[in-house]
């Protein structure tokens, strides 16, 4: 359907609706914008949407299909979802089909969801918002990927050359077997050669979520990745699963290639609640890496680990990609199998944390970077390396059998040009390295 302005309004929406259900794709072609402002609700199966339009889309109404592809494509302008869902489901079972939306300048999602829900074996789906040349924010807004059933959980890809921001409570979900939700990246190809991918420059994460979870098998993936800035603050990012797969495992992976990352009262965290694999927190940036304002960073499992500034351990690209400084403030780094509740008595050994940076290293404000065993396990190792300095005040670095646990603590090494410990009169935390068996 052709035309200069197209507004679906109640008898347009409902003509196009009777056109798919008919058995017949829907192709919506403007040479300005395209609004929807009543709702579309294609129950024929596999049947698909698809707006071009030459300037905006906006989306103010509902749009459901059952296993069809959404898309939608700002040529010149901007893509508005405000206030309504974009769904793509499946009636019993099966796999849901595409949402992909594209922009040249903003993709903006107020208090809208965009989801694909799945119920089935075999393919995946896939949610892409991209914009070409300009931003993408959510505010208030759900993207999620799930399926039910035993197939794969889907792709979530955000992208966009400038800003991509999460906040007023925006949630990012991927339920599922290996659901990847990907921050900076249009595609999987990208991930292949990070060196040459363009990134955004910033990516904020404000109040917000993205959580890949799977009650029974593998745990997804989170990838956030920037050119200058991440920040994230107040916020949480997670994997979790209950598997006693031994190959697989999830990773959540951050990133600034050439600035900084910023976590301010964030929480990011693996975890394995069976004896499977944990799963990986890595974390680096070119600049500066602080940790901050009780901000946790945890894998809680069996050999979960947490890398920061050990970037070659994911990305052969950057195998000098370390942090000038790192600062943790009042904040937590552990691995622990505390959370584990799968077959009493096996063995659960913890992973291990790994800090590396090019200049100095502060703990400082009763903050603590600890590997822990409180069951049948042993502890991790805890390695810090930095050519600059080391400096503990009121904190410290751990690696510790607990009460109740049947192993060994772990090591702690640390190669350091000079190392400080302060404590303060006043403070309940000593300045301390140390190993443990309580």
């Amino acid at each position: 359907l052709p035309g200069d302005n197209i507004a679906l309004s109640r008898i347009g929406a409902d003509q196009i609706t009777a056109i798919a259900n008919s058995g017949t794709p829907v192709s919506l072609l403007a040479t300005n914008n395209i609004t929807f402002s009543a709702p579309i609700n294609i129950t024929n199966p596999s049947i698909s949407l698809t707006a071009t339009a030459g300037n905006n889309i906006f989306v103010n109404s509902d749009i459901f299909t059952v296993r069809g592809n959404v898309t939608l494509s700002a040529l010149a302008g901007d893509v508005v979802v405000n206030r309504a869902v974009i769904n793509s489901n499946r009636p019993e079972t099966g796999i849901a089909g595409d949402i992909q939306v594209f922009a040249r300048n903003q993709i903006s999602l107020i208090d809208s969801l965009v989801r694909a829900r799945s119920d089935g074996a075999g393919g995946f789906s896939t949610i892409r918002l991209v914009s070409s040349q300009g931003s993408v924010s959510l505010n208030n807004s759900n993207v999620s990927a799930t399926n039910f059933g035993t197939g794969f959980a889907g792709d979530i890809f955000i992208d966009a050359p400038n800003r991509i921001d999460l906040t007023n409570n925006s949630q990012i979900f991927s339920r599922g077997t290996f659901g990847r939700i990907l921050l900076g990246v249009s595609n999987g190809e990208e991930l292949v050669n990070r060196r040459v991918t363009a990134l955004p420059a910033t990516i904020s994460i404000s109040n917000s979520t993205l959580d890949a979870e799977n009650d029974v098998t593998n745990q997804g993936r989170i990838g956030v990745f920037a050119q200058t800035e991440v920040a994230i603050s107040n916020s949480l990012l997670r994997s979790r699963s209950q598997n006693t797969d031994a190959d697989n495992f999830s990773r959540i992976e951050i990133f600034a290639r050439s600035g900084s990352v910023d976590l301010n009262n964030a929480t990011v965290s693996t975890t394995n609640f069976d004896s499977g694999l944990a799963g990986d927190v890595i974390i680096s940036a070119a600049e500066r890496l602080t940790v901050t304002n009780d901000s946790n960073i945890f894998s809680r499992g069996r050999l979960g680990r947490i890398l920061i500034g050990r970037s070659n351990d994911f990305s052969s690209s950057y195998p000098d990609f370390s942090p000038n400084t790192i600062a943790v403030d009042n904040s937590t780094l552990n691995t622990n199998n505390s959370s584990v509740t799968g077959v009493p008595g096996t063995v659960v050994n913890v992973g291990g944390v790994s800090i590396r940076a090019n200049g100095n290293i502060s703990l400082a404000n009763s903050s603590s970077v600890f590997s822990s065993s409180n069951r049948r396990g042993s502890a991790g190792d805890v390695d810090v390396e930095t050519r600059g300095d080391l400096t503990l005040t009121d904190s410290d670095i751990q690696s510790n059998l607990e009460a109740g646990g049947i192993g060994r603590s772990g090591r702690v090494r640390v190669d350091a040009r000079a190392v400080f410990l302060f404590t303060n009169p006043n403070s309940e935390r000593a300045a301390q390295i140390q190993t443990l068996v309580r």
